[in-house]
């Protein structure tokens, strides 16, 4: 590592040295340093690897993080950060370290093409928006059901200003070798992230893992993560458990029960419960395998938070040798976000959480619901009138096209709808 990283520490992210991102559907991609940084989708001449990773734009992000300068597209993650959220510069630096510890020799830093072994050490890679829910949070660039139905229901759709381009609706790539993991130089990769879509139900996926145990010089030695919804753990993935090197789950809920179905359209909670129970009981050794749950704070779950906070409690309390801790993080959309509540609703729902924190006090998750609710989403800086105003919109259309009705899990919901 360069020797004046720690005097960097303000600003500076490892990140655009090391990670590389790719998200595809069928003919347009989103390519970037991470996922949190926030930039324009490429839908024609999409950049090849290469010319990505050492062109002008990655030199200039570089450039900027090596002066101590936040780049433009850091924005989403510096906001983040300074209200007290996911610190991912600190994820970043942390994954750097495992990969390194994994690699010879010394590792540093540079503007051209990242650092000296000229190729990343870790990808985040989400082969197309194939998947088989319609997550209420979601949108069809990652999800081909809510691209469908949105094509289905154009009209309506365009009442809360929501189109969708033909470019989300999924394609089978029929030649796995046109998959755009082929372009990449996996021979250093120690770390891999596989999100979606879901992941799971990916043809791309499997193909780019066999690739990758194929062309790494660290095949045993690979960390793998995957970013699931737990409908689909079919024999294909169960069968490269332990055998790609360690492996961690993150298993997207944002609910349980009711409320899960709800969000999550699609799924079934009896059964998306079930098969993580499943895998947690199969207690594989944990350095082999973690198993842990995200949730996104949004208005959907807020009345019924407390019920998720007691399946993280039960869940915990049986001393799964895989268990991860749960994770916390703020919705994309600030119409959805929890700035929408009025006082006496918000006051009403903090002291639900400080009181289940007081009951139970071996867990950080109300703290970080709460850091979430208080100083991020309060924070936003849209009016929150027009929020609450799309929020009524957007969920009134969603019930109409999906015969659901958000009343169902809490009266509470009624004056905002």
């Amino acid at each position: 590592m360069t020797e004046n990283l720690n005097q960097l520490s303000n600003v500076f992210c490892m990140a655009p040295f090391f990670n590389f991102y790719y998200k595809g559907s069928a003919h347009e991609a989103k390519i970037r340093p991470c996922c949190e940084s926030r930039m324009d989708s490429f839908k024609t001449n999409i950049p090849n690897f290469k010319d990505f990773w050492t062109g002008k734009f990655m030199q200039d992000v570089r450039r900027k993080m090596l002066s101590n300068k936040s780049h433009e597209i850091c924005k989403r993650c510096v906001e983040v950060e300074t209200a007290g959220g996911l610190n991912a510069r600190k994820l970043y630096a942390e994954h750097f370290k495992k990969a390194t510890k994994k690699l010879k020799g010394n590792i540093t830093f540079n503007i051209t093409t990242g650092n000296n072994l000229d190729t990343p050490l870790q990808i985040d890679y989400r082969a197309n928006n194939l998947c088989n829910l319609k997550c209420r949070m979601c949108n069809a660039s990652s999800s081909t059901e809510i691209a469908k139905e949105i094509s289905k229901n154009t009209e309506i759709y365009k009442t809360v200003g929501y189109t969708h381009s033909i470019n989300d609706l999924y394609k089978e790539i029929k030649n796995q070798n046109n998959s755009y993991i082929t372009q990449l130089p996996l021979q250093n990769i120690v770390r891999a992230k596989f999100l979606g879509g879901e992941p799971l139900i990916q043809k791309d996926v499997y193909a780019g893992l066999h690739l990758l145990h194929k062309k790494s010089l660290n095949p045993n030695n690979l960390h793998i993560s995957f970013t699931t919804n737990a409908t689909n753990f079919n024999s294909n993935f169960k069968n490269i458990i332990g055998k790609l090197g360690s492996m961690n789950i993150t298993i997207s809920l944002d609910g349980v029960g009711q409320t899960y179905e709800y969000i999550r359209t699609n799924a079934n909670w009896l059964q998306v419960k079930s098969n993580i129970i499943e895998l947690l009981e199969e207690r594989h050794n944990s350095k082999s395998l973690q198993i842990g749950f995200s949730f996104i704070i949004q208005m959907y779950s807020i009345f019924n938070i407390i019920d998720v906070l007691n399946f993280c409690k039960k869940i915990k309390d049986n001393n799964y040798i895989n268990l991860r801790e749960p994770f916390f993080s703020p919705v994309e959309q600030d119409w959805l976000s929890t700035k929408i509540l009025d006082d006496k609703d918000y006051n009403f729902i903090v002291n639900e959480i400080k009181k289940f924190n007081a009951s139970y006090s071996n867990q950080n998750w109300c703290n970080d619901i709460l850091n979430i609710m208080e100083n991020f989403d309060k924070k936003r800086d849209k009016d929150k009138n027009e929020l609450g105003k799309i929020f009524k919109q957007y969920t009134n259309t969603q019930d109409k096209i999906r015969f659901t009705k958000l009343l169902n899990l809490n009266k509470k919901f009624g004056k905002y709808i």
